[in-house]
């Protein structure tokens, strides 16, 4: 059928040892080393995870289907991939900025987890499953078998909760730009999708969604259930995503004084979080910004909210002082954090130049890297780009291989790779925060010194520089300009300087034996054996 879902026939490839292509069947691996040399072909593997929490595995058969999964909740996907084009060929002519690092290395990866029943042709030998464990879970090992080929996945359910992130984990997304027929009802599946992603912010708008307008002709803030701000706010916190002590960015705001008391009064009685108006987004570094900046930030500030806006790093050198908080633009120093700092600024971060290919990188990004820097939040663009990128009832397959990292059908967003690996490393961030707590809390432990010196180490090396090598790599090369600002991307086998695909799960792993360990009675001693 032309134009139907049967474009996605693509061939997964992979990079085997000897330096040859070949689909590997039979294996099972973390989702984290998906884009990584397929090596060694393990049979099974063991993951840990938390109460309530969710891993996703990659499986070397797409024919595979859980036989037992020892009363977990366990979802199977297909792998799917986005053709970037003939990508070999571009290589070896020195096109589309691919360095000669890269010739021959990648044609094409692995994008969405597409439902098994969903009816897409592929010729990608590659699976995943999708493990949840409820919350009422007990601790203890669990088995999840697989039906073919002799594989499993050994589940360690973890003896305790993790808590939610405490800072804000969202991604940039305006309703307008999702399939319109996929939004009607309350949009619940969309912000549980979120939720159970381990997001806790939202970007929401102040523009008037048709026939609802944000605010009435008087000022007041419009009561009615269905005014888009309300909706998508009310929502979040009705399904958990939302709490009252995150902020959330409201963009496309254009507040005067009297909407600007009654938003504040409607926010307050329903218990909403804080509200950040949006200022110009991305600024470039002139004259006439800052002066809209400064304008801005003094009107915003008047009306009592603070200011937020997506920011360059050298933007925000010259003009952070009109500006409360700042999503930047990657490129996160230390040096910028402790300049906003003295200026009483918040730091947080967004990137909008990596696809849903690279759940290693994504991984990286939102657990470490935030961790690392101490950033108080950290945004994506964006959850869907545009409305034309979707599964169609019909079964048309129009997919968007840039700026999103969900397709929206009818039944629901599909993730892509890079979706789950957020979640991954969301989860980390939780698992670091949460170790510094229990040390904070136990400083007298005779492990806790240790711990901490282990803690301090990683943060250290977690906060290099994430262009160390890589601009000096490009240019070495002869790559087009362009290219050197898309850190860890050319074209998804470039990833986070000085970490291992397999350090994350052993960090995490380490992580939570310490956790165990400082909430076990000190026995005495030194802690020298921890």
């Amino acid at each position: 059928m032309e134009n139907s879902i049967r474009r996605c026939v693509m061939v997964v490839v992979f990079l085997l040892a000897g330096g040859t292509y070949a689909q590997a069947v039979g294996f099972v691996r973390p989702l984290t080393e998906l884009n990584e040399p397929v090596g060694a072909l393990p049979k099974s593997i063991s993951v840990q995870i938390f109460p309530g929490e969710f891993e996703t595995v990659v499986v070397g058969n797409s024919e595979t289907t859980v036989a037992d999964a020892d009363g977990l909740e366990v979802e199977e996907f297909r792998l799917y991939t986005m053709r970037y084009g003939d990508i070999a060929k571009a290589s070896a002519e020195g096109l589309n900025g691919y360095p000669p690092a890269v010739r021959g290395v990648l044609l094409n990866v692995p994008f969405y987890m597409a439902p098994k029943g969903m009816k897409c042709e592929s010729l990608s030998s590659l699976a995943a499953i999708r493990i949840h464990v409820p919350r009422e879970t007990p601790p203890g090992k669990r088995l999840v078998a697989l039906k073919s080929g002799g594989l499993s996945v050994e589940v360690e359910v973890l003896p305790f909760q993790l808590p939610r992130a405490g800072i804000a984990f969202g991604m940039y997304w305006d309703c307008g730009r999702y399939p319109q027929e996929y939004l009607e009802g309350d949009w619940t599946q969309i912000l549980e999708d979120m939720r159970d992603h381990g997001q806790t912010s939202v970007t929401a708008y102040g523009r008037d969604a048709a026939g609802e307008p944000v605010f009435l002709a008087d000022g007041a803030f419009n009561p009615d259930p269905r005014n888009r701000l309300a909706r998508h706010i009310q929502i979040g916190l009705d399904v958990g995503l939302l709490s009252s002590d995150i902020p959330v960015m409201m963009l496309s705001t254009d507040v005067d004084a009297r909407q600007a008391v009654s938003l504040k009064a409607h926010a307050a009685k329903h218990g909403w979080p804080e509200i950040f108006l949006y200022s110009r987004d991305e600024p470039p570094r002139d004259a006439e910004a800052e002066l809209e900046m400064a304008k801005s930030h003094a009107e915003f500030n008047a009306l009592g909210f603070r200011d937020i806006t997506a920011i360059a790093p050298e933007s925000a050198w010259v003009m952070g002082e009109h500006l409360d908080v700042w999503v930047v633009h990657l490129d996160v120093t230390s040096a910028l954090v402790e300049y906003a700092r003295r200026l009483g600024a918040e730091v947080w971060t967004y990137n909008c130049m990596q696809r849903g290919t690279n759940p290693r990188f994504h991984r990286h990004y939102a657990g470490l890297y935030t961790w690392a820097r101490k950033l108080k939040g950290n945004f994506l663009w964006a959850y869907v780009h545009t409305a034309e990128s979707q599964v169609k009832p019909d079964g048309t397959w129009a997919p968007n291989i840039t700026f999103e990292y969900v397709l929206p059908t009818p039944e629901g967003p599909i993730p892509t790779v890079g979706w789950e690996g957020r979640r991954d490393g969301i989860v980390d961030y939780r698992v670091m925060t949460l170790l510094e707590h229990e040390i904070f809390s136990n400083p007298k432990h005779p492990a806790a010194p240790g711990i901490a010196t282990w803690l301090h180490d990683i943060r250290v090396r977690a906060s290099a520089d994430p262009w160390d090598g890589y601009v000096q790599h490009l240019m070495a090369n002869n790559s087009p300009p362009w290219w050197r600002s898309y850190p860890w991307d050319h074209p998804d086998v470039v990833t986070p300087p000085g970490f291992e695909a397999g350090d994350y799960d052993a960090i995490r792993r380490q992580a939570v034996a310490y956790i165990l360990k400082l909430r076990e009675a000190p026995a005495g001693g030194s802690g020298a054996d921890q």
